[in-house]
């Protein structure tokens, strides 16, 4: 793709929760002998990634990012074009349309620059931050926790876990509630990178938080018969 945004958009596509790579290569393909190509590499290409360098953020071409390949393959196929084999980043070769689109992304960005100068959060403390995400993942639990509440709480309404991973759950004996709860999933896993066809739970997920309000409800019911947690004790 010519459009800057567009292979950051597709960068960060791998870089999200349940990425099983520590590290994923890009490569940018592009033909040498093309002269579109090589146009589109560095004049947008690369400029947008000289902007990202300087700035350490990206800016996007000012207004319709078409505009701005057009004017430069219309320049590169005028018979009075002054482009040659490489554009370069100072703009030596293009007319004055394409000078003009390329200098509003220069201004674009140096907006930008001196809004993160007013706007810098020089008070803000990487070891406070670091303190705070520690208090919040502590105050969470580990991601082993949701696998054994899951497990605990399905086996004390009266449903039967077998397997590791990925657990088959039986729920024929439990409350319909918690039946309705799971729907219909017989197997679960905790592996984000398992199979796709199988139901990965996160503590997010509604199963979870429908289980965590089960187990709230039945702990106020006050109906000795009541199937719910409220009778029943942590093997631990």
């Amino acid at each position: 793709s010519w459009n800057p945004t567009r292979h950051e958009q597709r960068d960060g596509r791998v870089d999200r929760f349940g990425q099983p790579s520590a590290e994923v290569r890009v490569v940018t393909y592009y033909g040498a002998d093309n002269r579109i190509d090589s146009l589109v590499l560095d004049v947008l290409l690369r400029k947008h990634q000289a902007i990202r360098s300087r700035l350490g953020i990206s800016v996007p071409v000012p207004g319709d990012p078409n505009t701005v390949v057009q004017a430069l393959v219309s320049g590169l196929f005028d018979p009075g074009s002054r482009l040659g084999d490489e554009a370069q980043l100072a703009f030596e070769g293009l007319d004055d349309e394409e000078r003009q689109i390329l200098e509003r992304w220069d201004r674009a960005a140096e907006r930008e620059r001196r809004s993160r100068t007013v706007f810098a959060q020089e008070g803000i403390r990487a070891a406070e931050v670091d303190r705070e995400i520690r208090a919040v993942n502590d105050a969470v639990g580990p991601p082993d926790s949701v696998r054994r509440f899951v497990i605990d709480t399905v086996r004390a309404v009266g449903g039967v876990v077998t397997g590791d991973d990925p657990l088959r759950i039986s729920l024929t004996e439990a409350p319909e509630a918690v039946r309705d709860a799971a729907g219909g999933a017989v197997e679960l896993s905790f592996d984000l990178t398992g199979a796709v066809d199988q139901r990965r739970l996160i503590r997010s997920d509604p199963f979870v938080g429908d289980l965590a309000a089960y187990v709230m409800d039945a702990a106020l019911d006050r109906l000795p018969d009541s199937p719910g947690p409220a009778s029943w004790s942590h093997p631990d």
